[in-house]
C-alpha cells in the first residue's frame, strides 16, 4: 500500500462503534510521509491499471501452468489471482523446482516460496 514505505490501515465497518479519539494509536498509521507515499502508490495503480495487467499476464501464466497440469502428473492442484500464483504436487518435488527456476531466471524476477514438501507458490513480476 506504501510502495515500500510502512503504513497500516484498520477499518471496520462503522468505526464510530470501536474507537474514539485517543484510542487508537499507530506505529505506521496516518503520519504526513506515509500518507504521501500511500496516495502516490494508489494513483499509479489507478493510473496504469496495475489489477487489470496482473489478472491478464495471471490468466496467461495459469494457463501455460495448466497445460503443464494435463501433461504431467504429479501437478495436483494450480491457482490462483493475478499473479500470485500456487501449483500442487502430489510428492515432494519442490527441491527440484526450486533449483530449476535458479537455473532458468538469472533476472530474479520470481519470488519463489515453497510452503510444505509438496506447494509451491510463484510470484511472477
Amino acid at each position: 500500500m506504501g510502495g515500500g514505505i510502512p503504513i497500516g490501515l484498520s477499518w471496520p465497518r462503522n468505526i464510530a462503534l470501536f474507537f474514539k479519539p485517543g484510542d487508537h494509536g499507530s506505529t505506521y498509521g496516518g503520519n504526513p510521509l506515509m500518507c504521501a507515499a500511500s496516495l502516490a502508490v494508489l494513483e499509479y495503480v489507478i493510473e496504469h491499471d496495475i489489477p487489470g495487467k496482473s489478472q491478464k499476464a495471471g490468466a496467461y501464466f495459469v494457463e501455460g501452468l495448466n497445460k503443464l497440469k494435463s501433461k504431467y502428473p504429479f501437478i495436483t492442484e494450480v491457482r490462483g489471482r493475478g499473479l500470485l500464483i500456487a501449483v500442487e504436487f502430489n510428492k515432494d518435488i519442490s527441491g527440484a523446482i526450486k533449483l530449476a527456476c535458479i537455473e532458468k531466471r538469472h533476472d530474479h524476477s520470481m519470488m519463489l516460496n515453497l510452503t510444505r514438501c509438496a506447494s509451491c507458490r510463484a510470484n511472477y513480476q
